[in-house]
């Protein structure tokens, strides 16, 4: 939350370079928890879904799956 998609992607791209990193998670919510409520949140599946096409290595995931994928 609070982030561009630019930066996420620049973290994910650096984590999928160093072995030692086997995972990388985002979290499901659809409003931010703290800071600014008009702040930047991407919607968790949407944003798998771009960071999967971006890396090669990484096992991916969402944190607080709450909402089920098919809503």
């Amino acid at each position: 939350m609070q982030v561009s998609y630019e930066d996420i992607r620049r973290v994910w791209l650096e984590a999928d370079a160093v072995p030692e990193i086997a995972n990388a998670w985002l979290w499901d919510h659809l409003l931010p928890v703290a800071g600014p409520e008009d702040g930047q949140i991407h919607e968790g599946w949407s944003l798998l879904s771009a960071l999967a096409d971006r890396t090669e290595r990484l096992r991916l995931g969402l944190l607080a799956g709450w909402r089920p994928p098919w809503t």
